[in-house]
This record gives C-alpha cells, structure tokens and sequence, in this order.
C-alpha cells in the first residue's frame, strides 16, 4: 500500500514527548526546551534509578505494543486495504478530474471498471470485464515488387509500399461501435473508414460515416483476406467503394441484408472551385446474400449474392469515367479507360456473385454491368465485367466463411499453401455511344503461403491481351499484349 502520510505527525510527537520526559528535559514558560536542573522543584527532578526504571517501562510497553501490531495487523490491513484502495483511486480520480477541467479537457467520469489486455492473433485487444467496452487495433503492412515483360508501351519494374494502414476499433456501452482506419502508402494521410456504428438489435448493424457500400463480394471483402494481389479488372472499374452516409444491415443464420445511401468520399474534391455551390453525387446501395449450404465442419459453402445501386451525378459536372489499372498496382497504367463520358443524368449498376466451396477447393466468380442514361440525344451507355476464379489448398486447409459479414477469411493455418488461377475480362466499348474504353482479358497464376495467420507471402504471375482501344483515353498504345510477376510480403497485426 502507498504511504499516504496521515499517521505520520501523530507518531512523531507521541516518541519526541515520551523521550522529553524520560530523559529530564522540560519546556519553559516561553515554550523554549531546557534541562533539569537541581535548582528546579523536587517534584520535577528524578533521580537515576527512578529514570531507569521509567525507561525499562517504556521499553517494555513499547515492545508490547509492538508485539500486539505484529499480530493485529494482517486482520486490520485485510478489512481496511479494500476501503484505503477505494480511497486513494478516488482521490487520484477526482485529482485528475480537476487536472482535466483546469486544462479544459472536459473529462467526464463515470463508473470505474476492470480491464482486460491480451492479444488476439497478433492484435492488442482492451476489454473491460463485464464487456460493454473493448478497444483494439487493427494496422496492415503491405510490401510489393513487380517486374514486367513489356511489349508496345514502356513499364517501369519496381517495388512499393501498398499498404500501411492502422485503424482503431472500439466498442462503447456494448451496443455502439467506432472505427477510424487510415493508410500512409501515398505518403500521405488517407482516411478509409470513418464511422460511429448501432449495434443494439440482434444481428443488424447500423453504420454512420464513411465505410465501404454493399456491393459485390469482392469488393466488401478487406484486403487482408482476398487471394490475389489485386481485385479483378470489373471491381476496380465500377464497383463502388468507400462514401460517406447510412446503411443498415441484417443477417441470420444463412442470409445477409445491407442497404444504404451514400454522397461523396473524404477527400473527394475535384475542382472544387469550379463546381462550388453545385449539388454531391448520391447513390443508393443495396446487396442481398444467400447462402443455402454453410457446412464450417466439412467446409461446404454455397453463396449466392445480388447486388444493384442508382446513382446521380455531381450536378456540375454531369460526368462519368471508368477505368481500372492492369490488376497490379507497381505499374499505374490504366489501359482501359472511357475517359469522362459527358451529359450523363444518372447510371446503374447491377452485381451478381456466387461461390462453390468443397472443402480445400473453391470456385467464385462476378459479373457487373452498368448503364448510364444520358441527355442532349447522346446515346446511352453500356459496359460490363467478369472473372471466375479456383482456389485449392493442397496442404488441405479451406477457406473459413463468416455469415456475419458475408465473405471468406484467412485459412486460419499455419504453414498453408493456396494456388489460384483466375481468368478476368471487362468492356468499356460502347461503339454505338462513341464510347472506345478498351477491352482486357487477363489470365493470373497465384500461390499464396500462409505462414500463420500474421503473415502471407503472395506471387502472381499475369498475361494480359489489351485490345486496340484499350489505350488509356489516348495516353498509351492500343492492342498491346504483355505479362509481368508480382510478389507480396504481407503482415498483420
């Protein structure tokens, strides 16, 4: 126990007064110390022995005192440690509390709890006993290399930081939820999730902020966890991404609901002088999953997804681009590229995704189509998108699916080994509409060790075939074919 000071003065004057008596020494008038003296009464002097045997007294009742704190003490400090705890955290609770208010920090205390640290695969987790508040972090560190096999248009070989992202999670009175995630890759401050979540219904979740919209199944699912490198040419292109606004969602034993309207993404301020005053794009997003068949024991899955979203245009612009880089991010090129399609008054998209899974083999695929009507006798416009992939563990691991969010998760093995091979296409023509974006075929090889459930070593191996359209808007040469490796060194914690 931390010495408080209280019983200090009283002890020190018991032992000094009991010492000036018993060796002789008296006050005067004027409150000075002085010695006896044989001028002084004999009422107040004492002889040697009657000295000694005042002292053997003392002693003697000193040592007793002694002996009976010696025995007292362990039953006294049990009943009292408990009170003299409540009471020193309170005083340092209310210290701080002034310290806070002082410095206009607004500190407002509640009711204390316990609180529990440890760490789950690899994350630093907070929690308090009973549950109704938990923090943890949740950072990423992605490292790429990529060398190319160039043929028409000059690619740089070279290596990056893909992701280093750190985000903070917390739970707060058991049913609210916060998140606040950020990437440092572009050597600069990204926010990716921003957002205040209501969790205080049984299986449904609603999310304030910025967070990524319900769509496709690929796209929802966090770049910790998808099997290659990248995603595929048609989620890079159109499906929607992260926007600030309010969804909900719902889910059950073998279903999940999410819906939500969404305007603009942090950040998101494309001549903004130019447009000042003219209304955000807003779109509206819903996606529905189903899964008949969830076997975790067997690791037998069959999802089925629907996704579709509406959306206006920012009203300054009227304008829409898709394009997508080469399913690697090493090389910035994006050969497939509509460029910004004018007079544009509103689009839709529509998503369909399914995934067999057999136990250590899996089988997934999407197709996404969008269309933009337009105005001023512009016609409108039609793209699309797909790509199937198979992923087999030959070390006999499987993919783990959780119904809660509706998507796959890491193999949760040590030393597992995963190959992939994925073939991926999307059109951005629309000759009809005078819409030349480029169509791309890509076929990817992939290996992936999981050397536990931080760390993931990924190669991928890419042909891509470009047709004579596909020219980057003008910027590159058309119909260009090529291939090039990429390799991931990817921990998390």
């Amino acid at each position: 126990m931390p010495d408080t000071g209280h019983n200090m003065p009283a002890s020190r004057e018991l032992v000094t007064g009991r010492q000036s008596v018993a060796l002789g020494t008296r006050y005067a008038t004027d409150g000075t110390r002085r010695p006896a003296t044989s001028s002084d009464s004999p009422t107040e002097s004492t002889s040697e022995g009657t000295r000694r045997k005042i002292m053997k007294r003392w002693i003697t009742g000193f040592a007793i005192v002694l002996m009976l704190l010696a025995v007292g003490a362990p039953a006294i400090a049990q009943e009292s440690d408990t009170a003299k705890d409540d009471e020193i955290v309170q005083q340092k609770k209310e210290q701080t509390k002034e310290q806070g208010n002082r410095l206009g920090l607004g500190f407002a205390y509640g009711e204390q709890k316990a609180m529990q640290v440890w760490t789950d695969t690899g994350r630093l987790i907070l929690k308090t006993d009973d549950g109704e508040f938990a923090w943890w972090v949740d950072a990423r560190v992605m490292l790429d290399a990529a060398v190319f096999a160039e043929d028409k248009n000059q690619l740089h070989n070279g290596v990056e930081l893909r992701r280093g992202r750190f985000a903070l999670k917390a739970l707060l009175w058991s049913d609210w939820a916060a998140e606040l995630d950020i990437d440092v890759a572009e050597a600069e401050l990204d926010v990716k999730d921003a957002y205040v979540g209501y969790a205080g219904w049984d299986n449904a979740l609603v999310k304030i902020g910025q967070h990524r919209e319900p769509f496709s199944l690929e796209e929802t699912t966090t770049s910790r966890y998808i099997s290659f490198m990248e995603r595929a040419y048609v989620i890079d292109a159109l499906a929607p991404g992260r926007h600030i606004g309010v969804s909900y969602a719902k889910w059950g034993e073998h279903y999940r609901f999410m819906g939500g309207i969404y305007g603009q993404e942090i950040g998101d301020d494309d001549d903004p002088e130019e447009y000042e005053g003219d209304s955000d794009a807003i779109g509206i997003t819903g996606r529905f999953v189903w899964v008949p068949i969830l076997n975790k024991e067997e690791a037998r899955t069959l999802h089925l997804g629907i996704s579709a979203t509406t959306r206006t245009t920012d009203a300054g612009t009227d304008k829409v681009r898709f394009r997508s880089r080469a399913e690697t991010h090493i090389a910035h090129n994006r050969f497939v590229n509509t460029g910004k399609m004018k007079d544009v008054d509103d689009y839709q998209m529509l998503g369909l995704d399914a995934v067999v899974q057999l136990g250590s083999w899996s089988f997934q695929g999407e197709y996404i189509t969008a269309h933009l009507n337009r105005f001023n006798d512009r016609e409108d416009v039609d793209v699309d998108g797909w790509y199937t992939y198979v992923s087999w563990f030959p070390t006999g691991e499987n993919r783990n699916y959780t119904m809660a969010q509706s998507r796959f998760v890491s193999p949760n093995a040590k030393n597992a080994i995963e190959l992939l091979a994925r073939f991926s296409t999307i059109d951005l023509n629309d000759l009809d509409a005078g819409v030349e974006g480029g169509q791309a075929d890509n076929i990817t090889f992939g290996l992936n060790w999981y050397f536990n459930n931080n760390v993931r070593w990924m190669i991928n191996y890419t042909m891509v075939d470009n047709d004579q359209y596909a020219d980057g808007d003008g910027d590159y040469i058309g119909d260009d074919d090529f291939s090039f490796l990429g390799t991931r060194l990817q921990i998390l914690f």
